[in-house]
């Protein structure tokens, strides 16, 4: 079994919580498959820094 001092939830930082097994829409790129640049900004949001550096 793997340890980690922290994740990252990047599913949580991008669902639409009425639809929770899709992103926001807002956060969606024209594929649905990938964040947009806004999204993208959503997750980096997710890590937390102190843990990081």
């Amino acid at each position: 079994m793997a340890a980690f001092d922290s994740v990252a939830d990047f599913d949580a930082a991008v669902r639409d919580p009425a639809k929770p097994t899709q992103m926001l829409t807002a956060y969606a790129s024209p594929d649905w498959n990938h964040p947009n640049a806004t999204g993208y900004g959503a997750m980096t949001k997710a890590v937390d820094l102190n843990v990081v550096c």
